[in-house]
């Protein structure tokens, strides 16, 4: 009975994770998206004891709000990943406009991975971040290798896009 018990409780925990995942996080509509990104940013710090040095050349920016959940939703996931697997001290977040896109980068100090192993394995935390900035017409690149950290980049363009198809 324990065992099934445990179960359940894994089973809900995970159907509340992926509800919460689909809703559009409070913070976005109450401070915008930087000002989401710098309170992220800060949270982690506090919980993981990772220094985060976040920087943008903008103080606000208009961006819809599906766009704007997806990219925090990718900025977490990058923490989350950061905090998982990394063993980094410090990362290095910024955000800028450029034309007409937005360009996030987020860089690690921490141990680094071969790149090619994610082709074999199931990450399903790196396919969902890319297939999310496809969705948005953007795309998402990660660099790494064992010994030099990770650098996640996304280029979305800030225009809406039909993502109806």
């Amino acid at each position: 009975k324990l065992k099934q018990m445990i179960e359940l409780i894994d089973g809900t925990v995970k159907t509340i994770r992926r509800i919460s995942s689909d809703l559009r996080p409070g913070i976005l509509d109450d401070l915008g998206l930087i000002a989401a990104l710098e309170w992220q940013s800060s949270e982690f710090e506090k919980r993981t004891g990772i220094k985060i040095h976040f920087s943008s050349s903008m103080t606000e920016l208009e961006l819809d709000n599906k766009k704007a959940t997806g990219v925090f939703r990718i900025y977490q996931e990058t923490l989350t990943n950061v905090m998982r697997h990394a063993q980094a001290t410090s990362l290095d977040t910024v955000l800028v406009q450029k034309d007409e896109y937005l360009f996030l980068t987020i860089r690690d100090n921490g141990k680094g991975f071969d790149t090619r192993d994610t082709t074999n394995k199931k990450t399903l935390g790196l396919m969902g971040m890319k297939e999310r900035a496809i969705m948005f017409g953007g795309s998402l690149s990660i660099e790494s290798s064992p010994g030099n950290g990770t650098l996640v980049s996304l280029k979305m363009p800030i225009a809406p896009v039909d993502i109806t198809g």
